[in-house]
């Protein structure tokens, strides 16, 4: 159904749009949307920092991409992480898209890292999150 492929700069602006859609925003964060600008200086710090994985949600039907799913503040001598997702093509939500691409990071955090613990932070309005 999914593939998680590495964030690289050529999703900028797939991604930057889904930060400047408020109701996608509203469910990860309680900042205003980054500048372009902005944006850029988080994706290169983003890409140079080894406590972070992100990846970028590709539907295997049309190869487009839907979402983007994290792992951040890795502790690899605590064995742990916090996890994040956005599926922030609003067309694909609730179709199994979000379950199938953090079965697939989390797969990867707990048999590949070895981690033993992975949160989540959620906003209490974020019902699909906290499900």
């Amino acid at each position: 159904m999914v593939e998680l492929v590495p964030l690289e700069k050529k999703y900028l602006d797939i991604v930057t749009k889904w930060n400047y859609d408020t109701e996608i925003n509203f469910y990860f964060s309680k900042r205003p949307p980054l500048s372009q600008e902005q944006q850029l200086h988080w994706l290169e710090q983003t890409l140079n920092d080894s406590t972070k994985k992100k990846y970028i949600i590709i539907h295997q039907l049309n190869q487009k991409p839907v979402g983007m799913v994290s792992l951040m503040k890795i502790e690899l001598p605590l064995q742990k992480a916090e996890f994040g997702i956005t599926i922030g093509e609003k067309n694909y939500w609730g179709t199994g898209v979000a379950k199938a691409a953090s079965t697939m990071l989390l797969h990867y955090a707990f048999q590949i890292l070895k981690l033993k613990e992975v949160y989540l932070t959620v906003f209490e309005a974020n019902t699909r999150a906290i499900q």
